[in-house]
This record gives structure tokens, C-alpha cells and sequence, in this order.
């Protein structure tokens, strides 16, 4: 009886594996038929099949003509004229280029059978079936042969079996964002619209791969990886990882390398880049575009510094806005191309007989005049650019690191966020400009003309400003951590929770200044004009104020431990609180707030 349940048990398990087995067949025929359904549908809508139905008719025409030529001539040409007849009733069939196997007639066949099949061969309808029987194969010789895609699961898991060569490998269409294929064999392989983003492609072989409509957006790519003769049309490779890369003669016509950043060495000599949209993109550091064809590319805002571009095919394209400092662009074709609002300088070699200046590109130069300049997230750090006219210019996000901007003028300019760390701004005309989260530290800002400038949220730490006049500027939320400030003209500026560690205010003018929230702890103060600002709630613990002018100013709440407050002026001051004990501040010939002298 326990036998009998056991055998039971596993016929009905065995039942339900092939039904299972069954119920996975009829999935798979129902693909099969919705693929060749598919398929029939395209096949029955090709293009050809206008054009033959137009041939047919043009047949039928001629078959017409001939039959009444055919009756013209009999009544002409002598009856006993057998050859000549048979010259004329057999009108030629035009050859289709294309190698067709005849259909096989067996030599034992009846001769009724053969005179049977030469009538029919003759008939105008099987003429046309025949034509359309050619046009069918030519149109199956032309179609995609390769093999259908694997799918991703399947490639990762040869992968994992450490299987390294791909060669010829369909994986159209699948998602490899993120993988590591590194050292991979991909020679001969289809990638058509497949998503590589985030893929480490390091020492990969993509030999004659095809990569058309490829995502390889942040890509990591080498100067090992091998693409010769891979096609990457309408590629996409912004943000791409692609120092040293070698493009060499590759077909980029279409892809897209906009805000590519990482391109150091980059080598895309003699590449097709037709179409390609590089705006925005970095290739300041020698990357190599010599014989390249980019003719009709998106060239506006790209950095090509240095790049080299000699004989390079730019016709009609856009260069507008296109950094082209230090580029050397000899017997290259630029006609056709916008170069508005470009940039270049002095070491810029264009084609002989070509005037940038016309084509509307701007000298970098020093006292160029680049009034009302568009040149957002341009790089000129490291340039001379003394005396150089860049009011109302628009320098948002703009490199300046360590120019030379000494007697510049920027006035109104907008410099929201731009990099002028260790730049020189020594007598520099910034009135009124907008300075907002720009970096500034370590800049040389002396005497310079600040007025009514934006520097909220800048950082200007171990800046030197001494001298500047920053009358009415909006310092609010700066960053001044060891800045020089000494002499500064701060009169109604605006220093709202300010950051000030360790500055240095001394002799600075600081009346009538909105200075609350602002720290100023071990900050040096001597000699500094304090008079009627509003210091409540503020930290001026060991700070210096030796012969400050502190007269009418509000200090209610004011932390002054340790302060030095020697040969200060106090009169008039409010809601002063020197404390108590060993750490009440130094008072020695301090005028205090009743007029008295603090011995």
C-alpha cells in the first residue's frame, strides 16, 4: 500500500513537470508566432513592393506594344521568314543584377512537361512572379543575419564562468549599465542601443564592434581599450570617463559628448563627428581633433585650451561661445562655422587669411574690451588679462584661478560663483558687481573699488582686501577666516553672521556697519571706526580693540572677555558689560561711557 501511495505521489509529480514543460511550450510558440507575425508584417509593407507593382504595370504596357508591333511586322515580314518571326515574338527580359539559381529541370522529365513549363515561362504572369521572387532574395540577403539577441542574465552569467571572449557576440538592446568588462573580448560585437552607463570598460577589445545608439554616459574607458573600426553613431557619452582614449578614425557622426569633463590626452584624430554635439564639453587638455571631420558639430560653450585642431573639417559648425585659447586651428575649414562670442588670445593659431575678429570671436588679451561679454563657465585661469575692460560681462561659474586682473574693470559684471582663488584684483573696478558665492580665497583685492558689491556667501578667506573700499557691500554670511581687511572702507556694509576668525579690522572703517551675528573673536580691531554699530549678542572675546572709536555703539549682550579695549573710545556706548575677575577686558586710558577715562 506504501508503494502504491509512493508511485502515485510521483506520477502526479511527473504530471504537473510536463504540463509545466507543455505550458512553456505553448509560451514559447505563441513568441514564436507573434515574432513571425511580426516579421510578415514588415515583410508584406517593404518598399519594393510599390515599386514592383509599378513595374508591373510597365510590363503589361510592353507586352501590349509588343503584341501590336508583332501584328504590324507579320503583315510586313514574309511568312516563309521563320527565324526572323522568331527573332521578334521572343521580347528580352532586362538581367536583375543578382546571382539566381535557375529552377532545376530533370533531363528524364516528359517533353510535354518541358514544353508545358517553357509556356508557362513565357507567360507574362510568371515573368512577374519571377521578378518579384528575385527582389525577395536580394531583400533576404540584405537583412540582418545575425543570431537574436542574448539577454543580459545570459551574458553575466558566462561571464561569471570567466568567459572572456565575446567575439561576435549579439547583445543589441541589453542593459549593462554598472558592470565591470574589464579586459573583455568584445571583436565584432553588436551593442545596437544597448545601455553600457556606469560600465567599466577599462582594456575592453571593441574592435569592429557596433555600437550605434549606445548609452556609455559615465563610462569608464582607457587608453587600452581598442576600438578600431567600431562605429558609434548617435553614441551618447556625456560625463564619460575618456582620458586617453584613442578615437582614432572612429565614426562618431551624431553622438553626444555634451558635458564630457574627463577627455586629457583624448585622441580623436581623423574620427567622424559629423552631427556630434560637444557643447558644453572640456577638452582643454591636448586633446587631439587634427584631421577630424566636424563638419555641422555643436561646438558652443566647449573648452578646447590647447586643443589641436589642424586641418580639422568645421565647416558649418557651431563654435559660438567655444573656448579656443592657446587652439591651433591651421588649415582647418571654418566655412560656414559660427564663431560668435568664441574666445581666443595671442597664441591662437587660426588658418591663413582668416580674421577671427570678423567672425565674431573675442581677444583675450591684456586691455582687451570684452564690454557686455557672455563668457559663463569659461576657463581664463592663469591668463593676463591687466587692464582688460569686462564690465557688464557675464562670468557666472567662470575659472579666473590665478589671473592677472590688476586695473581690470568689472563693474555690473555678474560673477556669481566664479573661481577667482589666488587671482589678482589689485586697483580693480568691482563696483556694483556680483560677487555672490564666488571663491575668493587667497586673492590679492588691494585698493580695489567694491562698492556696492554682492559678496553674500563668497568665501574671501586669507584674502587681501586692505585698502578696497567696501562701502554699502553686502558681505552677509562671508567667508572671512584670516582675510585682511586693514583700512577697508566697511561704512553701512552689511556683515550679517559673518564668519571673521581671526580677521584682520584694524583701521577699517566700520561705522554705522550691520554687524549682527557676526564673530569676532581674536579678530584685531585697533584703530577701527565702531562708532554707532549695532555689536549686540556679538562675540569680541580676545579680540583686539585698542584705540577703536566705539562712541554711540550698542554692545548689549556683548561678550568682551578678554578683549583689549586700551585707549578705546566707549563714550555714549550702550549696554556695555566689562564683567568680572581675571577675564574682564584691558581698559588702560579707556574713554568709558560717561566720558571718564579708565585709568
Amino acid at each position: 500500500m506504501v508503494n502504491s501511495e509512493s508511485d502515485l505521489e510521483s506520477l502526479l509529480a511527473r504530471v504537473l513537470q510536463v504540463e509545466e514543460q507543455v505550458e512553456l511550450r505553448k509560451k514559447n510558440i505563441s513568441w514564436l508566432k507573434q515574432y513571425f507575425d511580426d516579421l510578415k508584417v514588415a515583410f508584406d509593407n517593404r518598399p519594393e513592393l510599390s515599386i514592383l507593382a509599378s513595374l508591373s504595370a510597365t510590363v503589361s504596357q510592353q507586352v501590349l506594344q509588343i503584341a501590336s508591333l508583332e501584328q504590324q511586322l507579320a503583315n510586313l515580314v514574309p511568312s516563309g521568314n521563320i527565324v526572323a518571326e522568331k527573332a521578334i515574338a521572343s521580347p528580352v527580359i532586362p538581367e536583375v543584377q543578382a546571382t539566381v539559381t535557375a529552377p532545376d529541370i530533370p533531363e528524364t522529365a516528359d517533353m510535354e512537361v518541358q514544353e508545358e513549363f517553357s509556356r508557362a515561362f513565357t507567360d507574362t504572369e510568371f515573368q512577374l512572379e519571377r521578378i518579384f521572387w528575385l527582389v525577395n532574395r536580394l531583400y533576404a540577403a540584405e537583412a540582418d543575419n545575425q543570431a537574436i539577441p542574448i539577454s543580459a542574465e545570459e551574458f553575466l552569467q558566462r561571464y561569471k564562468r570567466e568567459d572572456r571572449d565575446f567575439t561576435g557576440i549579439n547583445l543589441a538592446g541589453v542593459n549593462l549599465s554598472s558592470q565591470s568588462l574589464v579586459q573583455v573580448n568584445f571583436t565584432g560585437a553588436n551593442f545596437k542601443n544597448a545601455n553600457l552607463s556606469q560600465a567599466d570598460l577599462r582594456h575592453a577589445n571593441l574592435t569592429e564592434a557596433n555600437l550605434d545608439n549606445v548609452n556609455f554616459s559615465k563610462v569608464l574607458l582607457d587608453s587600452e581599450v581598442k576600438l578600431k573600426g567600431a562605429s558609434f553613431i548617435k553614441a551618447n557619452f556625456c560625463e564619460a570617463y575618456l582620458e586617453r582614449v584613442d578615437f582614432t578614425e572612429v565614426n562618431l557622426s551624431g553622438a553626444n559628448f555634451s558635458k564630457v569633463n574627463r577627455t586629457y590626452r583624448i585622441n580623436l584624430s581623423r574620427a567622424n563627428l559629423t552631427n556630434a554635439n560637444l557643447s558644453k564639453a572640456n577638452f582643454s587638455s591636448e586633446a587631439n581633433f587634427s584631421g577630424a571631420n566636424l563638419s555641422e558639430a555643436d561646438l558652443s560653450n566647449a573648452c578646447l585650451k590647447t586643443a589641436n585642431l589642424i586641418g580639422a573639417n568645421l565647416s558649418h559648425a557651431n563654435l559660438s561661445n567655444a573656448n579656443l585659447l592657446k587652439a591651433n586651428l591651421e588649415d582647418a575649414n571654418l566655412e560656414g562655422a559660427n564663431l560668435q562670442q568664441a574666445i581666443f588670445d595671442l597664441e591662437t593659431r587660426f588658418p591663413k587669411d582668416f580674421n577671427p575678429i570678423e567672425a565674431g570671436a573675442s581677444l583675450i588679451a591684456p586691455n582687451a574690451s570684452l564690454v557686455n561679454a557672455n563668457l559663463v563657465g569659461a576657463d581664463l585661469s592663469q591668463l593676463n588679462l591687466t587692464g582688460v575692460n569686462l564690465r557688464n560681462a557675464n562670468l557666472v561659474a567662470a575659472n579666473l584661478s590665478s589671473t592677472n586682473l590688476t586695473g581690470a574693470n568689472l563693474s555690473n559684471a555678474n560673477l556669481v560663483a566664479t573661481n577667482l582663488s589666488s587671482t589678482n584684483l589689485t586697483g580693480a573696478n568691482l563696483n556694483n558687481t556680483n560677487l555672490n558665492q564666488a571663491y575668493l580665497r587667497s586673492a590679492q583685492i588691494i585698493d580695489a573699488n567694491l562698492r556696492n558689491a554682492n559678496l553674500s556667501e563668497a568665501n574671501l578667506s586669507y584674502a587681501n582686501l586692505s585698502g578696497s573700499n567696501l562701502w554699502e557691500a553686502n558681505l552677509m554670511q562671508v567667508n572671512l577666516e584670516q582675510a585682511n581687511l586693514m583700512a577697508t572702507d566697511l561704512r553701512h556694509a552689511n556683515l550679517r553672521n559673518a564668519i571673521t576668525i581671526q580677521t584682520n579690522f584694524s583701521n577699517a572703517n566700520l561705522a554705522e556697519a550691520n554687524l549682527i551675528g557676526a564673530s569676532f573673536y581674536n579678530c584685531n580691531l585697533g584703530g577701527a571706526d565702531l562708532s554707532n554699530v549695532q555689536l549686540g549678542d556679538t562675540n569680541l572675546n580676545n579680540a583686539n580693540l585698542s584705540g577703536a572709536n566705539l562712541t554711540g555703539a550698542n554692545l548689549l549682550n556683548a561678550s568682551l572677555q578678554n578683549a583689549n579695549l586700551e585707549d578705546a573710545n566707549l563714550t555714549e556706548a550702550t549696554g556695555v558689560d566689562l564683567g568680572e575677575g581675571k577675564n574682564q577686558p584691558k581698559l588702560k586710558n579707556t574713554i568709558m561711557p560717561d566720558g571718564t577715562v579708565h585709568e
